[in-house]
């Protein structure tokens, strides 16, 4: 898993009318420091015991545990945007690392 770059209690979304609302209006004069940090599936690998897999068990429970994968190494793709940012991400990586491209 990896966190949410921005506090998700602070999310917006488009009302039909085409107008800007909060999720959690709430939360509008919370800094977004004091927030709870809020994690999302990075989707990259899952380990579990094949009886788990075959009975169907939930991935995500109580006895589950986490890896924490840094943003910068996780890239969800779903647009050409996503993949875009995807080689630039990679490109980067390289660079940093003293590898060519």
């Amino acid at each position: 898993m990896t966190s949410y770059a921005f506090p998700i209690q602070r999310a917006l979304r488009m009302t039909p009318e085409g107008r800007v609302a909060m999720f959690e209006p709430e939360r509008f004069n919370t800094r977004s420091q004091d927030l709870e940090e809020a994690w999302h599936d990075a989707g990259q690998f899952y380990w579990g015991r094949p009886e788990a897999w075959l009975a169907g068990r939930p991935l995500f429970s109580a006895r589950a545990v986490p890896v924490k994968l840094p943003r910068h190494r996780v890239q969800d793709i779903d647009t050409p945007e996503d993949w875009q940012r995807a080689e630039w991400l990679f490109k980067a990586w390289k660079a940093a690392s003293g590898e060519n491209v």
